[in-house]
């Protein structure tokens, strides 16, 4: 797992929701009693796991916290305090 910005921001959202998370190792099987999953990265922003070996998760739709905190993921990329366009140049 890689020490990333998206990584970085999804638990900063996380501590905003007064949810408690922590980053370390977790046992297999408390993904297969997870009633929600998701994963982050750096294209994707946080995406959502529907299927954990043929099993569905959330019933195989995003949950609801999962799509707050995607929401909220996505909002802060228009804030402007945290973004800046960046000008590429006149297009060949």
């Amino acid at each position: 797992m890689l020490l990333g910005i998206t990584r970085r921001t999804v638990l900063e959202i996380a501590d905003e929701m007064g949810i408690a998370a922590h980053v370390g190792d977790l046992p297999v099987g408390d993904l297969y009693r997870a009633q929600e999953l998701f994963i982050t990265s750096t294209a994707g922003g946080v995406m959502p796991v529907a299927n954990l070996d043929a099993n569905l998760v959330s019933g195989g739709k995003i949950g609801a916290l999962t799509q707050e905190i995607r929401e909220r993921y996505w909002e802060l990329h228009s804030d402007p305090k945290l973004s800046f366009a960046v000008d590429y140049g006149a297009k060949v």
